[in-house]
């Protein structure tokens, strides 16, 4: 695997560390932190398998402390709210500031997201501190203040605008591995409702179709009844076991064939529903890393998650995350190499509207291309990633006159490129004249092309650099 036993130090355990490992209890071993064992011949024993990711996770922690435990702890609780923010769940306070409570980060905000109805986010961040990872975080309490206060505030802001009606909060959580409780934030205010759940739990549940937070809304009303009624669902898995249930049933919780349930009887969902919504949100979103023609990998999502008329040609579109979010076009076809498509918007002058569909329209014809060009037994695509840039200029209003520099400059190249080609020395004299008579006429200014079918105006041109 191209390691040596010295990379594999930190995981190593010395002959003696074992020494009383069997009188501890789990978590608390040295085969926790260091499963691997050195043995007298040189060969490594791996003596505690379960424990590879563990002891990677803590080793990670380790390095976050001694580089900067906040900075990494900010940057993680930054990269959580953006994997939910790629979803239809909701917008994310991304840009909200960071707050330190102990040894833990939130970000706090309260979004409205229809006339009366507003969503309130407190995302934690667990820190790096030394301890046992079975153990759940210390300063719980301090964290649980901090959220019913939050509450309040958040409820305080909703009733100012006159129109409240309902409330929500969604407490998102992110860390190492390590396991986090906090007692409630007690009573709750009028019409106000708390759901809880780890950010990649949300974010799988925003990847799937019924995944706005008004489906999630209407779920947790929805259970809200049905306990009141006597109905009791079990589920050990959390919010996303019970979205998994709803989505099974056809957003039912009661199955329909369960015609002899009575108010009282259990209903214990599997754990194992949770499987189901994942694969589900994988495939819808298709979340991957493709490689770059300057080197190096970048993270993409699929261009059409949700499209009408499904083909073989959407399916294989993906989006730069990072170009979208600093506000640039940037894609990939995925075939044996990927074919990056994006817009030079250095030279390009045009709106990011035209932009769009004219780097759209590329898109879908250059993944129509490709898969003709795999067809056919005689075409050869490149073996390495390859990038073709975008150059759009889009028009605007009355074109008006032509400089007569550009005119010219533009007429000379053609006539060069022409001269070149057919070996005619008297053509620049005969485009000269043909180029006076219509000076003449007026006919130098160019005609606006006839506005479609549905009330567009197409004006624009781009060409491939």
């Amino acid at each position: 695997m191209g390691m040596s036993i010295e990379d594999l130090a930190p995981f190593t355990a010395k002959p003696r560390e074992h020494v009383g490992a069997l009188r501890r209890r789990p978590g608390g071993t040295v085969f926790d932190r260091k499963p691997l064992l050195l043995g007298d011949d040189g060969a490594l024993i791996i003596v505690s398998p379960g424990a590879l990711a563990t002891a990677i996770r803590l080793r990670l922690a380790q390095f976050a402390r001694d580089a900067g435990a906040k900075y990494f702890q900010r940057a993680l609780l930054r990269e959580a709210l953006e994997r939910v923010d790629e979803t239809r769940l909701m917008r994310m306070p991304i840009d909200a500031p960071a707050q330190q409570v102990g040894e833990f980060a939130i970000r706090t905000a309260v979004i409205q997201i229809e006339p009366g109805r507003w969503v309130h986010i407190f995302a934690v961040a667990d820190g790096f501190a030394p301890g046992d990872i079975l153990k759940p975080t210390k300063g719980a309490r301090a964290l649980s203040r901090m959220l019913r206060h939050a509450i309040r505030i958040a409820h305080a802001n909703a009733k100012k605008e006159g129109d409240y009606r309902q409330g929500l909060t969604l407490v998102m959580g992110c860390g190492w591995g390590r396991a986090m409780s906090m007692p409630g934030p007690g009573r709750l205010p009028r019409g106000w409702d708390l759901c809880g759940a780890d950010c990649a739990d949300f974010a799988t549940i925003g990847a799937n179709k019924s995944g706005n937070i008004v489906d999630l809304w209407r779920l947790l009303t929805l259970e809200r009844v049905m306990a009141g009624r006597g109905f009791r669902l079990g589920y050990v898995n959390g919010v996303l076991n019970l979205f998994s249930w709803w989505i099974e049933n056809r957003h039912q919780l009661i199955p329909e064939h369960a015609i002899r349930l009575r108010p009282g009887d259990p209903i214990m969902l599997s754990p194992g529903e949770v499987a189901a919504a994942r694969v589900a949100a994988q495939e819808r979103l298709g979340s991957r890393s493709l490689p770059m023609p300057v080197g190096g990998f970048d993270r993409v999502l699929r261009k059409q998650a949700d499209t009408y008329f499904p083909n073989a040609a959407s399916d294989r579109q993906y989006v730069s995350i990072g170009a979208i979010r600093s506000t640039r076009f940037m894609g990939a076809v995925d075939a044996g190499a990927p074919c990056w498509i994006l817009v030079d918007a250095e030279r390009s002058r045009s709106s990011l509207g035209w932009s769009y569909q004219v780097w759209s329209a590329v898109m879908d014809w250059a993944a129509r291309l490709i898969r003709v060009l795999e067809d056919d037994r005689h075409a050869a695509l490149p073996a390495s990633p390859f990038s073709v840039r975008l150059h759009i200029i889009e028009s605007e209003g009355d074109w008006g006159e032509p400089p007569e520099e550009r005119l010219h400059s533009g007429l000379a190249r053609t006539v060069r490129r022409l001269q070149h080609q057919l070996h005619r020395p008297d053509l620049r004299s005969r485009m000269e004249r043909i180029l006076e008579m219509r000076r003449q006429r007026g006919r130098t200014r160019p005609r606006r092309r006839a506005r479609g079918r549905y009330g567009f105006t197409y004006r624009g041109r781009y060409r491939f650099l």
